[in-house]
């Protein structure tokens, strides 16, 4: 669903202290199907909606959900959206308050980075970068947790795949540079975008494991080999 162009001005700048549900609403559709599968997106559609529409949403997050998704709309010019600023408000809040990074906030940030990195490199980016991968090892997210939901399971899974891949990038195989290590990675690769949004249990290879048998063996999972094969052949 696009943007429409009648959605701008001061009432779009304003969308959050107004409340308007319908154009938030427009901002979450369009984040989704928007979203390119290299990106690696580790909200669950379903999920998010639903936590949105009972107000359990981090609010941190869904601006940047938001700001993400005029920044992928047709219609986006970077002078006139307000996305820039809502990320930069986001990113603000967060490293505000750093000793209170819950999941939510940190899939926020990755959002910030995904999104300042789109606009030009800084060293804003790769600070961030740092943090996020930090508070996802503090967190354990590099291990399995057969334990829990697996939709949750798969939001985390791919969260630390998306800090993996934007570190790759980062680091150009630089192994001093790198802030999230290939050997820590003990989690499978993401399942595909079909078996996530339907909340299946992940069937997914591990990055480097040998039996491959009856597996869900997907692009986006080997598209992060394929990161990994780069990193190992740059260095």
């Amino acid at each position: 669903m696009d943007i429409s162009a009648s959605v701008v001005g001061d009432t779009q700048r304003r969308v959050f202290e107004l409340e308007n549900r319908d154009t938030i609403r427009q901002y979450l559709d369009t984040y989704f199907d928007k979203s390119d599968i290299a990106d690696c997106v580790f909200l669950h559609r379903a999920t998010t909606i639903a936590e949105w529409s009972q107000g359990k949403l981090e609010k941190s997050l869904l601006k940047a959900i938001c700001a993400s998704a005029l920044r992928l709309a047709p219609t986006y010019h970077s002078e006139s959206s307000p996305a820039h600023t809502w990320i930069k408000q986001v990113q603000h809040e967060l490293v505000s308050h750093m000793g209170d990074m819950s999941v939510p906030k940190l899939q926020a940030l990755m959002l910030v980075i995904k999104f300042l990195f789109s606009m030009r490199f800084t060293g804003d980016v790769w600070v961030l970068l740092s943090i996020a991968s930090r508070v996802a090892f503090t967190k354990r997210l590099n291990y399995e947790r057969p334990a829990i939901d697996p939709v949750k399971q798969e939001c985390l899974r791919r969260l630390m795949w998306s800090i993996y891949v934007t570190d790759k990038v980062f680091s150009g195989g630089i192994e001093d540079l790198t802030v999230c290590p290939t050997q820590r990675m003990h989690i499978r690769l993401p399942s595909s975008h079909h078996n996530f949004q339907l909340g299946s249990r992940s069937k997914a290879p591990f990055l480097r494991s040998k039996n491959e048998s009856d597996t869900d063996l997907n692009v986006l999972a080997s598209l992060m080999r394929l990161y990994d094969i780069r990193d190992r052949v740059l260095r």
